[in-house]
């Protein structure tokens, strides 16, 4: 990868991890999946360059699915699916 490919990888990686940071553990899932959509709207209305955007996607994608297992194992819901990814 070249720098800026990295530098684009490192932005939308750090402010996807800063928005999910306001999610806390223990939070309910509503809370998860509204974080996603407010961030998926946010690529919809291009807000973020097009390489930030591509990266987004799979960050939150990601990290929805992590953050919702987590929640789902602490407070013994059921998970989304038999995959995490």
């Amino acid at each position: 990868m070249d720098d800026d490919a990295l530098d684009t990888l490192g932005r939308a990686l750090g402010f996807a991890l800063a928005v999910y940071d306001q999610t806390t553990p223990g939070a309910q899932l509503d809370r998860i999946v509204e974080t996603r959509r407010t961030l998926d709207a946010w690529i919809d209305d291009e807000r973020f360059s097009p390489d930030v955007s591509a990266v987004m996607e799979g960050v939150t994608a990601g990290l929805t699915s992590y953050v919702g297992m987590v929640v789902a194992d602490q407070t013994g819901t059921p998970r989304f699916g038999k995959y995490l990814l």
